[in-house]
């Protein structure tokens, strides 16, 4: 989709500017970039005019960019820009592979620009909207290969042996030891599953079925704080387990997940927990949500104007950069942030 998105950006943009500004205008224009925005643009980078990460991204930062003048310009516009670049890295340095749910997410971001931009793309990418929504409720079946007319039924071929794959094939799964690192909070679980189940009840204590031990006797008076950010997204079947380093995990959707631990967090955790379904943009001093336009003050972030930031379930407000990836500014509580996000 993003290769997809990324031609259809750049080919229009050099059909409709290289009359007027010349056939080497994208080169022009990177050599500009680069002088007066060298933070943004660095000198030692190479661009390709078929990206849509600096296609969207100057579009949306640069109140000259030349790709405003091809696509027009509306607040909306540049909201759904400045989302599919968020999106898109967050997929490139966010540690995990997107889910379905997150390619629903940026499929919609980019149907919303191609549609206002016009793009020829619009149809291709509303078909594969059209068909993740399918495969997500269960409706999608794959087509098969039609026999020709008059054959007989085709066998089903004969399962691939490994000792007949070629040796550079790569095995379909590679085993993960149980002792290897955690992954970040958030993370898909790593290791076996431990086979006790600790149920979560409507008052939202977590007890052991068994016993009706709850997890409070080995958590402490930090129980009521961590129960929140572990059941933030309520993991399936209401169920969580724990292990013996005292790592808390369930079932999240199709994956078992990490979501965090009996004693403290590791220290170099930037990024706990799960992203919320919502893009703020620094300000100043302040934070402003995308889609509402209500501010929040956030101090020292120590970032430029326009930097795009996210927050986690435990409340971790994050930027992503394209050389340093992840990086936790600050963390804040739910009475601090905008009323209802971090509920």
């Amino acid at each position: 989709m993003m290769r997809v998105l990324g031609f259809d950006l750049g080919l229009s943009a050099q059909a409709a500017l290289s009359p007027s500004r010349g056939t080497y205008w994208f080169v022009n224009f990177i050599a500009n970039r680069k002088q007066t925005n060298p933070k943004r643009y660095p000198t030692n980078q190479q661009y390709d005019y078929r990206d849509p990460g600096l296609v969207l991204k100057d579009y949306a930062h640069e109140v000259d960019s030349p790709y405003r003048e091809v696509f027009g310009y509306t607040d909306d516009m540049v909201l759904a820009a400045k989302k599919i670049v968020w999106t898109r890295n967050t997929w490139f340095h966010f540690g995990e592979d997107p889910t379905l749910e997150d390619l629903i997410e940026v499929a919609q971001h980019v149907r919303a620009f191609a549609q206002a931009a016009g793009l020829a793309s619009l149809n291709q990418v509303v078909a594969l909207l059209t068909r993740l929504q399918r495969i997500k409720t269960g409706q999608h079946q794959p087509k098969l290969q039609p026999s020709s007319p008059g054959s007989a039924p085709q066998p089903s071929p004969e399962p691939v042996k490994d000792a007949d794959l070629p040796p550079e094939e790569p095995p379909a799964e590679i085993p993960v030891p149980d002792d290897a690192p955690r992954p970040r909070i958030g993370g898909v679980w790593v290791g076996a599953i431990p086979d006790t189940r600790f149920k979560v009840t409507r008052t939202g204590d977590i007890v052991d079925p068994a016993t009706f031990e709850s997890l409070k006797s080995k958590v402490g008076d930090a129980f009521g704080r961590k129960a929140k950010q572990w059941l933030a997204v309520p993991p399936r079947g209401g169920e969580v387990w724990v292990a013996p380093d005292g790592a808390v995990g369930g079932w999240i959707n199709e994956n078992p997940r990490l979501l965090g631990y009996l004693g403290d967090d590791p220290e170099d955790e930037q990024a706990r927990g799960f992203l919320l379904p919502r893009f703020y943009e620094v300000q100043g001093d302040m934070v402003r949500d995308l889609d509402t336009g209500e501010c929040r003050p956030l101090q020292g972030t120590q970032v430029d104007d326009g930097t795009l930031v996210r927050v986690t379930t435990y409340g971790d407000v994050i930027v992503i950069d394209d050389v340093q990836g992840v990086k936790r500014l600050a963390t804040v509580a739910a009475a601090d942030w905008f009323p209802g996000h971090l509920s």
